[in-house]
């Protein structure tokens, strides 16, 4: 499915700036490598040429390219009056030149009052997905089939026999969880209100 960019402007919008709030962090996080912390103490306890070393790599990663990939770019998967569900291609990060997001987004946004707000943000899962031999939503260890590695166990310890995937079976789509900057308010309930 390609964007309508006719049809609604202002929830494009929403993700460019949401992908421009990334960008701006991930430029703070790495300009922060050259006072951090570890900065200071290689500084007064390192030999100077540890230290230089850590400046020079840390000046090259804050010196590096980030770039936000551009709508046309961007795939909806899913459409309707009062949601849209768009995925972000991810970059192919190296230690110079990095696009934003690191690896593939999708966003929901759904329509609140009149506006477009971002409903969730989803990310690859890290359990399933690390491998090319599984299906999206498999558990990794049974390989979908909820048998036990061990005769002796009833079922697989890992997804109780359930077969699926324990890291993003309670996400809204197999294969993809909910983003790791949400997951510490992850047992936060929606209220009713919220779409």
């Amino acid at each position: 499915m390609t964007l309508d960019r006719s049809r609604e402007r202002d929830w494009i919008d929403i993700v460019a700036a949401y992908l421009n709030a990334c960008l701006i962090d991930a430029r703070a996080i790495r300009a922060a490598k050259l006072t951090n912390q570890q900065s200071r103490f290689l500084k007064d306890h390192a030999v100077g040429s540890v230290f230089r070393a850590y400046l020079d790599t840390a000046q090259t990663i804050c010196d590096g390219q980030l770039s936000a990939p551009t709508p046309s770019s961007w795939r909806v998967l899913n459409e309707a009056e009062n949601h849209i569900l768009v995925e972000i291609p991810g970059g192919v990060a190296d230690s110079n030149t990095d696009q934003l997001p690191f690896h593939t987004t999708r966003l929901h946004l759904a329509r609140c009052e009149g506006t477009w707000k971002i409903r969730t943000i989803l990310e690859p899962c890290t359990g399933c997905n690390w491998t090319s031999e599984l299906v999206a939503g498999q558990c990794f260890h049974c390989n979908g089939t909820g048998k036990p590695l061990r005769p002796e166990d009833e079922q697989c310890k890992r997804c109780k026999g359930t077969g699926r995937c324990i890291d993003c079976m309670d996400d809204e789509v197999s294969g993809w969880r909910t983003a790791s900057c949400l997951l510490l308010r992850r047992s936060i309930k929606r209220t009713n209100d919220e779409p």
